[in-house]
């Protein structure tokens, strides 16, 4: 079945069953979706683009929201029409010098005339247009979260015409200068959904709390698209909200007794660090029957706690890519020569999927533990680039045509060990070091000092390394890490300098050009605004006022609470830890 005849066949069986659960900031219950909810506000919309926009199936629409659940919505109605969802983050309002020109050219790569948003972020476009901000001409913005629901639609609901017809359009995380519109089927994500399902074990009374963003395939598919297919309640906050307060998602998985979680590497590094940060703080885990970690490489150290604080057996170490949709093996357990596995290769082989490794010939590697080229072959290939060459899908070993991930791994007793990008591998006399493994080391060495996740090691010339590593406000790193080969270059970076995918993943070869620039300097998001509110009045919100008005900014007012500001987020932190807003 494709996803609407599940979510349909799900509307009938539990129409008022509570599906999805929207946090506040505070970890409070903000909003919820019943079946019958989707289903009435995603049939207002389908009929909407349908009879009064025009839109024919086969068109192109971009998905366009703000964190929250109204994405979902418009997801579903833009399925419902027949429409091909392009799934792209909106621009950080903080950032649009940076962020607006990579989504000017998503849209420019797709072709869609048409985006999906809410009202209010809506008005953000039209207001930062007037200040001279270029979003793309041609697009027409339409806000759906003032539809009233319709029952009934006037038009059936789409229905594809084969597993191959197009569904949805996901750029990877890394797609910026060259964007990469990975192009999934109708039948690869049902079939990669109930690989999920089966495999992580869900069912209707299963429960998951989910921080991990909506337009990453990781969000998407294996929290917000699942949890519809199965019929099991997710629990929703913003990954703002998280990265706030980590310790909120050890008091959801509590509070909710919740079954199944999922997070990259970081977000277990950063839990564990609120830890121990507060030890009169202690949580339950016992409920907990999976816990997934996926989307980046995985830290032995960060593995060894997640074991030892969730329950024996229930950590799932995964391997997956979005031109797979997302899921390519799990059910990884342990490590082999300070290496995680990602999964156990003949769990997927169930699902007629084939992994193999090959060497730079094009030839199966029949030895285990001998290094090469991950290959992936399967019903939930993706059909390729949208616009672009896919020839990287169609890599022919004896014969089949498999897709070239570009990953460096092995087999180890059925297990798929990923050691890490060919393109990073770094080559120093002869021998191969992995980035992965260096930044690890340098965020042990430098514990309380270097922010997890925020190191990039790339190779600067035939003889040495650089090192990029953002450092906690206040602190400085008297010597130069401890490495078995030569550094040439270290320099230490305020807080969200290193150059970063939208998943979160370092982009080691943007970090080696801003090392050839001596005068790179950290920007503040809040410079583009004339006008900042922050919320906290007392001693802190004076102090941060006074930071502010030191490096030159003007028209700062104080809230005493969040509700009294009219503006959006921009996600901006104080070294105080204050959110700064847009007022204006």
């Amino acid at each position: 079945m494709f996803l609407l005849d599940q979510i349909n066949n799900n509307y009938k069986k539990i129409p008022t069953k509570n599906i999805f659960t929207w946090l506040d900031e505070h970890g409070k219950e903000k909003k919820h979706l019943t079946y019958t909810d989707i289903i009435q506000q995603s049939n207002a919309v389908a009929d909407h683009l349908v009879d009064k926009i025009g839109l024919k199936p086969g068109d192109k629409i971009m998905i366009v929201y703000p964190f929250g659940l109204e994405f979902l919505i418009g997801f579903i109605g833009a399925l419902k029409a027949g429409l091909v969802v392009v799934s792209v983050y909106p621009p950080n309002p903080s950032n649009l010098k940076k962020d607006l020109p990579k989504f000017n050219k998503f849209v420019e790569d797709c072709g869609a005339k048409h985006a999906l948003t809410t009202r209010q972020f809506s008005w953000l476009v039209k207001g930062t247009k007037l200040v001279g901000h270029k979003w793309a001409n041609n697009l027409q913005w339409i806000h759906t979260d003032k539809f009233s629901k319709v029952k009934e639609r006037k038009h059936d609901d789409y229905v594809p015409s084969s597993h191959e017809e197009l569904a949805f359009i996901q750029y990877t995380s890394g797609s910026t200068g060259d964007p990469k519109g990975v192009m999934i089927s109708h039948g690869a994500l049902a079939h990669n959904l109930k690989c999920i399902q089966e495999l992580g074990e869900f069912n209707h009374d299963s429960k998951a709390v989910c921080w991990v963003p909506q337009y990453h395939d990781y969000g998407l598919v294996v929290n917000y698209l699942n949890a519809l297919t199965c019929g099991f309640h997710l629990i929703c906050m913003s990954p703002l909200t998280f990265i706030k307060n980590p310790l909120l998602w050890a008091e959801c998985i509590e509070n909710f007794q919740c079954t199944h979680i999922s997070s990259p590497n970081f977000g277990y590094s950063l839990l564990f660090k609120r830890l121990k940060e507060n030890p009169e703080r202690e949580f339950d885990f016992t409920c907990l029957q999976r816990v997934n970690t996926a989307a980046e490489p995985i830290n032995v150290n960060v593995l060894k706690e997640m074991n030892e604080l969730f329950p024996q057996d229930s950590v799932d170490q995964t391997y997956g890519c979005a031109e797979m949709v997302v899921h390519v093996c799990s059910r990884g357990k342990g490590v082999h020569n300070d290496i995680p596995s990602c999964g156990r290769i003949s769990l997927s082989e169930q699902f007629e999927k084939e992994i193999i490794i090959v060497n730079d010939d094009l030839e199966k590697v029949k030895e285990e533990e001998t290094v090469g080229n991950i290959m992936i072959r399967g019903p939930d290939m993706a059909l390729g680039y949208y616009g672009k060459n896919s020839d990287i899908f169609k890599t022919k070993v004896d014969g089949k045509e498999y897709y070239n991930t570009g990953d460096l791994g092995f087999i180890y007793q059925d297990q798929l060990y990923v050691t890490g990008r060919k393109k990073d591998v770094i080559i120093l006399q002869g021998k191969n070091y992995y980035p992965s493994d260096f930044e690890f080391e340098i965020e042990e060495q430098y514990k309380g000092i270097v922010r997890p996740g925020c190191i990039a090691v790339c190779q600067y010339d035939d003889e040495s390394v650089a090192i990029l590593a953002e450092v906690y406000p206040g602190k400085t790193l008297d010597n130069p890490p401890r490495l078995p080969v030569e550094i040439s270059h270290f320099k230490t970076m305020e807080k969200g300098t290193i150059p970063k995918t939208t998943s979160g993943k370092i982009k080691r070869h943007a970090c080696k050009d801003i090392l050839k620039d001596s005068n790179v300097k950290a920007e503040w998001t809040s410079k583009y605004y004339e006008s900042i509110a922050i919320i906290g009045a007392g001693p802190s919100g004076l102090v941060a006022a006074y930071q502010l008005v030191k490096n030159g900014y003007k028209n700062i007012t104080i809230y005493e609470k969040e509700e009294h500001v009219g503006g959006r987020s921009v996600g901006f932190n104080m070294e105080n830890e204050l959110y700064v807003y847009n007022s204006g």
